[in-house]
């Protein structure tokens, strides 16, 4: 994880603000009910997930994942930029659990706030 960052401070630093994954919508989230909303009605409804993984119990888990980063002005800064600039990242992370028969059982969301760089946010 802290690689990615790390990478992706680079990558800020060089084009700017970036966006990465697929973001699920709070709306879109809202419609999905455990017990009823099915793995194809999700899909539908949220898009194609980051990653789909089988269990040995039968069961599916699909997660959703994306990133904001954006750099600090500072970090334009001619020849000091890269050593006082930082760029500020959300990362947001939904995980949803299906059993064998393909209905929704549960639904985990995350979101994490990082400043990479030398400087505070």
């Amino acid at each position: 994880m802290k690689r990615t960052l790390l990478l992706l401070t680079f990558a800020v630093l060089l084009a700017g603000c970036v966006n990465v994954g697929t973001a699920v919508k709070p709306q879109a989230l809202a419609a999905l009910k455990p017990g009823v909303t099915t793995l194809t009605q999700a899909e539908h409804e949220l898009g194609k997930p980051n990653t789909v993984t089988d269990n040995p119990d039968g069961s599916t888990t699909i997660e959703y994942a994306s990133i904001h980063a954006s750099p600090s002005a500072s970090s334009f800064i001619p020849f000091i930029g890269p050593l006082v600039g930082h760029a500020n990242s959300t990362v947001h992370g939904t995980i949803l659990q299906f059993n064998a028969q393909g209905v929704l059982t549960g639904i985990k969301t995350t979101t994490t706030h990082d400043c990479g760089g030398v400087t505070s946010c």
